[in-house]
């Protein structure tokens, strides 16, 4: 009878043999050409797909049931504590603290243009490219949300503000353009319109007066609620 044992250098040969061919096909597959990480979207390419939603969510803010003076009082809390954890660098503390903003809009969407430039600037500290264009993208729509009203050069053509405070937003997205010299004291009184008034300099050395037209409460209370886009259903 012929004997079945294999000799123990056959089994070591065959070991090798299938270690080889193992490497052989990994070293086939990491040849392969890999499959190219999707490019970001620009700022410039996000643009039109968020200007709609950011006209809708900061027209939003006008609605009768939302007191202007408390929308004020909880985007000023949650900037100022995001702002302080920002610089200390805790960038996911800094999210944390604009989360009760929450109730307004979702925090990538959130209507007030300094807490999307604050969260775009977060994101370029974690190298997220497309995140942080998703954010300048909503900041930019922002801006142009307001720059759509007037040019500011006069009262006739003011930028029309929902907040306040949008003034001081939109000014620091127009930094190269313009440099703030300081907010004018006393508002402007015309009828039932107040502005407020900014002294800036312009990129030539020029300095004038930018009008914004704030909200009073008698006009708030005309304003009626905003129907949301088809888009803006998510």
């Amino acid at each position: 009878m012929i004997s079945q044992t294999r000799h123990p250098t056959h089994r070591a040969t065959v070991q090798l043999a299938v270690h080889a061919a193992l490497a052989l096909a990994f070293t086939w597959a990491a040849a392969l050409p890999s499959r190219a990480a999707p490019i970001p979207l620009s700022v410039s390419e996000r643009l039109p797909l968020v200007q709609t939603r950011a006209n809708f969510l900061r027209e939003s803010l006008r609605q009768p049931r939302l007191s202007p003076a408390r929308v004020e009082a909880d985007y000023a809390a949650a900037l100022k504590k995001a702002e302080q954890h920002w610089r200390a660098g805790h960038g996911d503390d800094a999210l944390l603290a604009l989360s009760p903003l929450q109730k307004y809009a979702p925090i990538a969407e959130l209507p007030f243009i300094k807490a999307q430039l604050l969260m775009a600037a977060i994101a370029e500290d974690k190298h997220d490219t497309e995140l942080r264009n998703h954010h300048r993208a909503f900041a930019t729509a922002l801006v142009q949300s307001i720059g759509a009203s007037g040019n500011g050069l006069s009262p006739a053509t003011a930028l029309r503000l929902v907040l306040p405070s949008e003034a001081d937003g939109w000014l620091l997205a127009q930094r190269e353009r313009y440099q703030t010299l300081g907010k004018d004291n006393k508002p402007l009184q015309s009828g039932a319109r107040r502005y407020d008034r900014w002294q800036v300099r312009q990129a030539n050395g020029i300095e004038r007066t930018l009008y914004f037209e704030v909200p009073t409460a008698a006009r708030a209370r005309t304003v009626r609620p905003v129907a949301a886009p088809a888009s803006a259903a998510k």
